[in-house]
């Protein structure tokens, strides 16, 4: 009789297979690839070993071979049975019967099997984006996508795969704090490489032909850069202030024996009297004052002289040079006089007033000693 063999219909794309029951990968994955089976021992009541395959290794070829190969070096003391072999899809399950211990050596090769590639791919380049604190890669896709975009060794990490489908584009956008981007420093040129691996997937559930891995690298450069910009500014606008200083207020008296007397308007002849100027000013330190082209007469229109314009006295019987105690002040000492035949006498004077200079003194009249009537 003939061997058994398992009686399969055509198999149907990644929409029939369930994540709960995932087959292992298919013979026509993208080459090279590398995928791990598990190996589990247990001996049962019937001294059956059931040995599960692990840490084989499945080397996919561009020609769709599958190629397992495992070795298990085995020692043996006495009798030996040869397991009977059953090959499940991609896993296999080895029983070896045992008659105390037995120990064997085997080599399993997993026959040609041949599959059809997902319907889809990348059409063109990917588009990359290089963001301020991302980047973003896109796809363009022959047909509708449904599969995963993700990256490279972080599948199963949350925020690192995109599960998108149903258009023709497929992208994800990747932080640079996270899914482990990598930001490398350059000094020529200056700037920052910001890289990543990026794997577009057709099959909902595993890696195949069809399906690609990009490697992403973004250069920001770095430079020195003088930039300069014009302004216009105006001059500041100057307003115009104006405050006028009360001028001071001048007096001329006569005073009855000298400074501190009390001012008369009736004397008698040789009688002492003191002739004071004196100015009131709101402000101090502020102005001078300077006594200058006196003269006397009788009322009739007979008139001496008695200083000069420059403020210097012309005859010391009349009156002598001014003396001046404060910046507003002058006075000097003198005896009463008269016309002959004239009771009245008349005094008019003319007072300069000037602004005084700061930190400085006021100036005042240089006069010599002024002669007598001759």
């Amino acid at each position: 009789s003939e061997c058994a063999r398992p009686e399969c219909s055509e198999p149907q794309g990644f929409g029939a297979v369930k994540s709960g029951n995932a087959p292992a990968p298919s013979a026509a994955a993208a080459s090279p690839a590398v995928l791990r089976l598990l190996r589990k021992r247990s001996i049962g009541a019937d001294n059956t070993l059931d040995v599960r395959t692990d840490i084989s290794t499945l080397e996919i070829s561009d020609e769709n071979q599958v190629d397992l190969r495992h070795r298990e070096h085995l020692r043996y003391s006495q009798s030996v049975i040869m397991p009977s072999v059953h090959t499940v899809l991609h896993s296999c399950i080895h029983h070896i019967m045992l008659q105390d211990f037995i120990f064997f050596t085997f080599l399993l090769i997993i026959h040609h099997s041949a599959s059809i590639p997902v319907d889809n791919g990348v059409e063109g380049d990917p588009e990359i984006e290089c963001g301020p604190a991302s980047i973003t890669v896109n796809f363009n896709t022959r047909n509708p996508f449904e599969g995963h975009v993700y990256v490279k060794g972080l599948y199963d990490q949350e925020g690192c795969r995109s599960d998108e489908g149903g258009r023709q584009v497929a992208g994800i956008e990747l932080p640079f704090d996270t899914c482990n981007v990598a930001r490398t420093r350059s000094l020529n040129p200056r700037g920052i490489f910001v890289t990543t691996t990026v794997v577009i997937s057709f099959h909902p559930l595993f890696v195949t032909k069809v399906d690609r891995a990009y490697r992403v690298q973004c250069f920001y450069m770095e430079a020195d850069k003088t930039v300069s910009t014009q302004i216009e500014v105006s001059e500041i606008t100057t307003a115009f202030v104006t405050q006028v200083i009360p001028m001071p207020i001048c007096r001329y008296e006569i005073l009855d024996g000298g400074p501190s007397g009390q001012p008369i308007q009736f004397a008698t002849i040789g009688q002492q009297v003191y002739h004071k100027w004196t100015c009131d000013s709101e402000t101090i330190d502020t102005f001078c004052a300077v006594v200058h082209s006196c003269f006397v007469d009788d009322g009739s229109g007979d008139k001496v002289e008695i200083l000069n314009e420059d403020g210097c006295a012309l005859d010391k019987y009349l009156l002598n040079n001014l003396e001046y105690p404060t910046d507003l002040m002058a006075g000097q000492e003198a005896h009463v006089y008269k016309y002959a035949d004239r009771s009245q006498l008349y005094y008019q004077c003319q007072i300069t007033i000037t602004i005084k200079e700061p930190n400085s003194e006021c100036a005042r009249p240089e006069c010599s000693e002024p002669q007598g009537f001759g």
